[in-house]
């Protein structure tokens, strides 16, 4: 019986490092800022330019996942990029997946266990 390789769905995928995305940019980004430490040390997430690259390089939709109350502790960016995401009702504890061929059909996706790939017909 031939094995099927639950993961090919994701073999066009670009995972990279923000260093390595300057001037490129991509249809949807997933953006991962985890930063998790009682001291709010957010390493190159305080630097502004590195910021702007990392979010300036989705044409049509990105999602962040990271600890917004850690990035906003001992900075002056965060603070005014997690007002903005307050006001446009942007932050939420889950991301929302929709079936391509089933449009009704939504998943929230708050952990690892229910994030399972594979091809709905």
């Amino acid at each position: 019986m031939k094995e099927i390789d639950q993961y090919a769905i994701l073999k066009p995928m670009r995972v990279t490092t923000v260093d390595n995305f300057q001037g490129e940019e991509n249809k949807i980004i997933l953006l991962s800022l985890v930063r998790n430490n009682e001291e709010g040390n957010i390493g190159f997430l305080k630097e502004e330019n590195r910021v702007c690259v990392a979010l300036s390089r989705a044409r049509d939709g990105m999602y962040i996942m990271g600890n917004i109350h850690n990035l906003v502790m001992r900075n002056s960016i965060w603070p005014k990029i997690k007002k903005v995401l307050e006001e446009e009702n942007a932050i939420g504890n889950a991301l929302e997946l929709r079936c391509e061929v089933h449009h009704d059909q939504i998943t929230l996706v708050k952990m690892h266990a229910p994030f399972i790939i594979y091809n709905c017909t």
